[in-house]
């Protein structure tokens, strides 16, 4: 059964088809992850969600016939397709009539706006939140690579300042004279003799 569901997915969407299983654990994360919560279930949301999807699934497929063509035995031999093949079946026709009608450039523009729109509404990702992080980390990249610039001068400089300490010191200790060791004997106590 998962052979023939494989099969027919990749002769339908062509390569888009990878996605599904994404699909189906991100679905069952947002199913597990609301299950304690109290709202009742919507039908809108999910009808906006699952068309999300599919509307994500078919432009997908048409950029990928649009731009792209699968080698030899990558996909089922079946699909012959004007452009190119690894959109599947949906994705070539999608993109013929795209193509007709918007011409490359406007057909791959327009795809790429619904390709966007469907992740949106299946994800309820915000483009602003994603920026908005994207942003921030590449200020804090900027902050770390500040710190770690300073860091390795004041490292470099720490370094050649004990260099020179190290070349004054041994400088000086050349210059200075050799020093006789003190040599300490025992006194010699003259016992003085008295007469007899």
């Amino acid at each position: 059964l998962g052979a023939v569901f494989a099969d027919v997915t990749l002769f339908l969407f062509g390569f888009a088809a990878y996605i599904l299983p994404f699909v189906i654990a991100y679905s069952g994360y947002f199913f597990f992850r609301r299950r304690y919560e109290q709202e009742p279930f919507h039908w809108a949301v999910f009808f906006l969600k699952w068309s999300g999807f599919f509307v994500l699934l078919a432009s997908g497929s048409a950029l990928l016939g649009m731009h792209y063509h699968a080698s030899a035995g990558l996909l089922p031999d079946a699909i012959r397709c004007s452009m190119g093949n690894a959109g599947g079946i949906l994705g070539c026709e999608i993109a013929v009539k795209a193509h007709t009608l918007l011409g490359t450039l406007g057909a791959s523009l327009i795809l790429t706006t619904l390709l966007l729109g469907g992740v949106t509404f299946f994800t309820g990702i915000s483009w602003f939140a994603v920026m908005d992080a994207l942003g921030h980390g590449v200020l804090r990249l900027i902050s770390w690579i500040r710190q770690s610039f300073v860091a390795l001068s004041d490292w470099a400089r720490s370094r050649s300042a004990r260099r020179e300490r190290q070349a004054t010191l041994i400088e000086k200790t050349a210059k200075a004279a050799p020093r006789i060791a003190p040599r300490i004997a025992r006194p010699v106590l003259k016992v003085e003799t008295g007469e007899k």
